[in-house]
């Protein structure tokens, strides 16, 4: 498996190589096989596989990459922790520089697991946050979409110095954000922010915009800010 393996990602000719298909599937195959080697120089064959993979020139397979991504990171940090943030978090810094929309979206739905992963193992999140801050203010509504599906775990992956210093403006930002889908996506986890940043600054930042929401052109918007409302009057204390 790791010959194949080695001769789908380097095919020994130069024709082979517009033939790209073959090393779309090959990340879920390393993902698979990593789990069950023991022997360390075959791990580590495949983990530089894998990073070659990230430089395709075919955006396909690193599509196919951030597809699988995050279980490739599970198995790893289940292995060695502290290699995720030696040899994967770069993954992930060069994907986020990707020059295709489609693979700037796939690895910006990835942070949030990802990051989860490597604080579980100890490591250092303050790449991932730069990311995802990152992702908060990006040109496409579609990246910005993908980190707003992850909204509410954030306050739960990074500190709240992190939290406070590099993801508030971008946070409150996406939540006027000019594309409707986003908004409506951040609005159900936006509450999950309030412990962390404290009521009086939630208030100030947040409820402004709120207001403003209330009277909102998508009724979807409206539809999750009343329900948003209703879950947080719910679960205050009496």
């Amino acid at each position: 498996w790791l010959n194949l393996a080695s001769n789908i990602i380097s095919p020994p000719n130069d024709e082979e190589k517009d033939v790209f298909y073959p090393r779309c599937a090959i990340p879920s195959v390393i993902s698979s096989l990593y789990a069950v080697l023991s022997d360390e120089t075959d791990k580590e064959t495949l983990r530089a596989s894998y990073s070659a993979l990230v430089r395709d020139d075919f955006s396909i397979v690193r599509r196919a990459v951030c597809s699988s991504l995050v279980d490739f990171a599970a198995k790893v940090a289940a292995d060695k922790p502290a290699m995720i943030d030696q040899e994967l978090t770069p993954l992930f810094e060069k994907l986020a520089k990707d020059d295709n929309e489609v693979v700037l979206v796939m690895v910006a739905e990835c942070y949030a697991p990802y990051a989860n992963l490597l604080r579980q193992a100890g490591g250092s999140l303050d790449r991932m946050v730069t990311l995802v801050r990152d992702a908060l203010v990006h040109r496409s509504w579609r990246v910005r979409l993908a980190v707003a599906e992850n909204m509410a775990r954030l306050p739960s992956i990074f500190s709240p110095d992190q939290i406070k210093t590099e993801l508030m403006n971008g946070v409150f930002g996406v939540l006027r954000d000019i594309e409707a889908d986003v908004r409506q996506l951040v609005v159900p986890g936006i509450t999950s922010f309030i412990d962390v940043v404290g009521a009086q600054t939630f208030a100030t930042e947040a409820m402004p915009t709120f207001h403003l929401l209330t009277e909102d052109a998508c009724v979807q918007v409206r539809k999750e800010l009343a329900k948003a409302a209703y879950s947080d009057v719910t679960m205050a204390p009496a």
